[in-house]
């Protein structure tokens, strides 16, 4: 008989992936080309902004700071979830439809439902209470873009955080870092790692333990959340639309609410 429990959907990788998959030889290359891919585009966009707007370097750089600087890295990250699609099968393995590139049923919108209520309401009151405790605020980057924008731009950058962002980092820190982990040492010590490095990758200045309690300890536990759902799911579509979600009530809760923000 089939066990369907939640644990013991947990014990079982998301894909069912060979012995070889993962190898450590092959996934360390994999991570180096995508944070190149990465960077490189963004130094290519950033120089050609610049010399665009006549090698005025402090307007680029206030510019780069707000809704261009996003764009360009909206074009990295597009370039990052290219590489990441076309080459993960080989280091998986298996194919995409295997990492979790499936149709969605009707039982896994419903678990994706609940893990969007569920990160909202641990994050989101995580974080304020972190900021209490501390006495610090500071408001994300993308959150401080966001409040500042308006008409189209507001629209494009509201694009950007639902669905591109949440596409580019799922594929990044579940799709690649968590399965290989899952792969190495089990769910677990994956899922904890993989978030860690998920909440840390919104780290920002001031870099300091204020900041990082405040900011990136309330996004790992959101991490954990999305290494839930793909792993109960087996759908690679499941973390990519709960972290949609999840951006999509914090920018709707700083529409109704824009003194959040401050």
């Amino acid at each position: 008989m089939e066990n369907s429990s939640a644990s013991a959907t947990l014990q079982n990788s998301p894909a069912t992936f060979p012995p070889k998959a993962f190898r450590w030889y092959a996934t360390i290359p994999f991570l180096a080309g995508a944070l190149f891919v990465f960077f490189v585009v963004i130094a290519v966009g950033g120089v050609a902004y610049t010399i665009s707007h006549g090698l005025d370097f402090s307007g680029a750089a206030k510019a780069l700071s707000a809704l261009p600087g996003v764009i360009i890295q909206s074009i990295a990250e597009v370039f990052v979830i290219a590489y990441i699609w076309l080459l993960l099968p080989s280091l998986a393995k298996t194919s995409l439809a295997g990492i979790g590139f499936r149709r969605i049923s009707g039982a896994q919108l419903n678990a994706i439902l609940v893990a969007i209520v569920l990160m909202f309401v641990i994050v989101t009151p995580l974080a304020s209470a972190m900021e209490s405790i501390l006495h610090f605020k500071t408001p994300e980057e993308a959150i401080s873009v966001f409040t500042k924008t308006t008409g189209w731009r507001r629209a494009a950058f509201a694009f950007f955080g639902v669905v591109l962002a949440p596409v580019f980092e799922e594929s990044v820190f579940r799709l690649f870092l968590f399965n290989a982990m899952r792969q190495w040492w089990g769910f677990w010590p994956a899922a904890v790692v993989s978030s860690i490095l998920f909440g840390l990758a919104h780290a920002q200045p001031p870099f300091t333990g204020a900041m990082l309690l405040s900011i990136s300890f309330p996004l790992a536990v959101g991490g954990i959340v999305l290494c839930w759902v793909y792993a109960r799911t087996n759908n690679a579509w499941s973390s990519m639309i709960t972290h949609g979600g999840f951006n999509a009530l914090s920018l709707i809760l700083l529409i109704l609410f824009p003194q959040l923000a401050k």
